[in-house]
């Protein structure tokens, strides 16, 4: 198991829609890159050419895009109480006193009602897998 930072408390960690620090994870997960292309694809979708753009109002659509991605990430672990039980792969959370914070992949085991790789943890938040890179 990986020991990460814990999934988002909005007492401890506001979003920029609230404050104007952003997540630990978000900084982590959102890249030049990233933002780059939300920011790009965000304008595309307007139906305008991006290299077209005044060089303030692409400064403009960027903060546009991680203010989004920011809350995006900030919110990304959800209670375990609605994680699928259908057998797909999954991202779990759990803290454990004294110990850390630690993720792992497991999947539901519907016959045994208990997850796999984990069956006595008690996982408090999840999420899924992203999908596989593009070629």
């Amino acid at each position: 198991m990986n020991r990460s930072p814990p999934p988002h408390d909005p007492a401890k960690n506001p979003t920029s829609s609230g404050a104007s620090t952003p997540h630990p994870t978000a900084t982590r997960l959102i890249g030049r890159e990233q933002l780059e292309a939300a920011a790009e694809a965000y304008y595309a979708y307007c139906g305008a050419a991006w290299d077209d753009l005044d060089p303030k109002a692409r400064a403009h659509y960027r903060t546009r895009m991680q203010l989004g991605l920011e809350a995006f990430v900030a919110n990304i672990w959800r209670p375990i109480s609605s994680a699928p039980r259908d057998g797909s792969a999954v991202l779990l959370f759990l803290h454990i006193e004294g110990r850390g914070d630690y993720i792992w992949m497991d999947l539901w085991d519907a016959q045994d009602r208990r997850w796999r790789l984990a069956p006595h943890g008690r996982p408090t938040h999840w999420t899924p897998l992203p999908g596989p890179p593009q070629p």
